[in-house]
């Protein structure tokens, strides 16, 4: 193709027909301006598609990410609820009249004390501009937005709630002789005032406020499971668009 437009261009030359010639150049300026600007769309079309198959991979694997999610909240939802249930114990067995029950396994409640620890899975998202910038649904970057701040707001009460634990523990400790829980070591152990721990008025008001907290973070957690779940809608809807088909 090259070479025959040289070679009309020589035999306008040789002919002098300046105007012919001129309107020659000019259609070869629009041919060659044509050709770069379907060159420059058809890389625009090819970047468009890059990026839609990026993007995709994002959604795939944040969507995992977020199902997981689902899963670990409801496992964490059911050690509130057993905190809660241990608490009821604790309120039913202190105060300044009770006595020693009976039952060992009340004690053995009151006694096991575990903390709760989230681990949300979202390790894939990365809020750099670079990476949020593959993403074209706005509504989906902004709602991705609040998810790191709503899971360190729920993040904090859980500190608090495992901060109050703690607290139980030592407690206890000034009381109890953690040895003794050993029964081959019985020997060695400090004279436990099991009665004054049931009686420690200390206890119990650490109790309570571990109650208030957990109940704050239970509904910390509730906003996380909603936006936890809108996210996985947006994912899933974006996914099955016409645009990433």
């Amino acid at each position: 193709m090259i070479k025959i437009f040289r070679q009309i261009r020589q035999t306008l030359v040789i002919s002098g027909n300046s105007v012919k010639y001129l309107k020659y150049a000019i259609g070869e300026i629009i041919l060659v301006v044509i050709g770069i600007l379907i060159a420059l769309q058809i890389n625009n079309w090819n970047q468009e598609r890059l990026d839609d198959k990026m993007e995709q991979v994002l959604l795939n694997q944040w969507l995992q990410d977020f199902e997981a999610n689902t899963e670990i909240i409801k496992a964490t939802e059911i050690q509130y609820q057993n905190l809660l249930s241990k608490i009821d114990v604790v309120f039913r067995n202190t105060g300044p009249k009770v006595q020693i029950p009976q039952d060992k396994k009340i004690l053995d409640s009151m006694f096991s004390l575990q903390n709760v620890n989230l681990e949300l899975v979202y390790g894939s998202l990365n809020f750099s501009s670079q990476q949020m910038e593959r993403v074209k649904n706005q509504k989906l970057k902004i709602e991705l937005s609040l998810f790191p701040g709503m899971d360190a707001h729920y993040r904090e009460l859980q500190n608090q709630v495992n901060n109050r634990t703690l607290e139980q523990r030592d407690i206890i400790k000034r009381h109890i002789s953690l040895i003794s829980r050993y029964p081959e070591y019985k020997d060695h152990a400090f004279t436990s005032d099991t009665l004054g721990w049931l009686r420690d008025r200390d206890f119990q008001d650490i109790t309570v406020s571990k109650k208030w907290l957990i109940l704050g973070a239970m509904r910390a957690l509730t906003q996380l499971t909603n936006q936890n779940q809108k996210l996985i809608d947006l994912f899933k809807k974006d996914l099955n668009s016409p645009t990433h088909d």
